[in-house]
């Protein structure tokens, strides 16, 4: 709905398109003349670094500025694509925005040990290049199975040969949910009621996926809802969740 919801309304904005487009052409217009006046020294001049990954003089040598100034100018592209679209719901657009940026940073040169000269140096110098795939296999990994493909809770992910089953968990959980968490709406999050019978006590908090955990005493405007559901006991649905619970104000770190 949120895609829908930001393409329609980019189609239905000529002006901001144009913009995009004049961004395009400027971005392209200045790689072509960095190419042609920078590739004969092999070797770019540090600028500023806004970007932490970046920072490492190794990004001024051929042919990784390039990979740097391609993947930054994208970057800057799509967050101006993605805001300030006429007509987008709020919600919608910071969805787009967030999935746009998750995207992105998955595809950024930094990831890679090909095309990141300080990683490809430290792993070559330490000899640790099987600690550095090691760790880009277990986020590939987790990313695609527990993210994307959900294979926890469709009882697809295996251990040692083995299936997990969220339904053989016997010991109580506390799972918290935050009402704007884009990462793990709570909506989703809450049908662990559905896939588990151990009690269960789900708490939903105010905020984001950020702002929400790290909810500590002190902020104004915080709130929180709790529930426990026991053992053998009836599933509640979501909307009767909001409807019979009343919010508490304060932070749920003092519960």
């Amino acid at each position: 709905m949120a895609a829908l919801d930001w393409s329609l309304h980019m189609a239905l904005a000529p002006g901001k398109a144009l913009d995009l487009a004049k961004q395009c052409a400027t971005a392209s217009s200045e790689t072509a003349q960095s190419i042609q006046f920078v590739h004969a020294t092999q070797w770019r001049a540090a600028r500023m670094c806004d970007d932490p990954r970046f920072c490492d003089d190794a990004w001024s040598r051929w042919p990784y500025w390039l990979y740097r100034d391609a993947f930054l100018q994208t970057q800057k592209w799509w967050e101006a694509a993605t805001t300030a679209t006429p007509g987008v719901e709020r919600h919608h657009e910071e969805l787009v925005r967030f999935l746009a940026r998750q995207l992105l940073d998955a595809c950024s040169p930094s990831n890679c040990i090909v095309t990141n000269p300080a990683v490809r140096t430290a792993a070559w110098r330490t000899g640790g290049l099987n600690f550095v795939t090691g760790m880009q296999h277990w986020f590939e990994e987790y990313l695609t199975r527990l993210f994307l493909n959900n294979d926890l809770a469709g009882g697809r992910y295996c251990v040692d040969g083995r299936p997990v089953a969220l339904s053989d968990i016997e010991a109580p959980t506390f799972v918290v949910g935050t009402e704007r968490d884009h990462v793990s709406p709570w909506r989703s999050v809450y049908k662990l009621h559905l896939l588990t019978h151990h009690p269960l006590t789900f708490l939903l908090t105010a905020g984001g996926h950020n702002a929400g955990i790290v909810s500590e005493p002190g902020h104004a405007g915080r709130y929180y809802r709790c529930v426990t559901r026991e053992r053998g006991a009836p599933y509640r649905s979501r909307h009767d969740l909001l409807a019979q619970t009343a919010p508490v104000e304060g932070s749920w770190w003092l519960r």
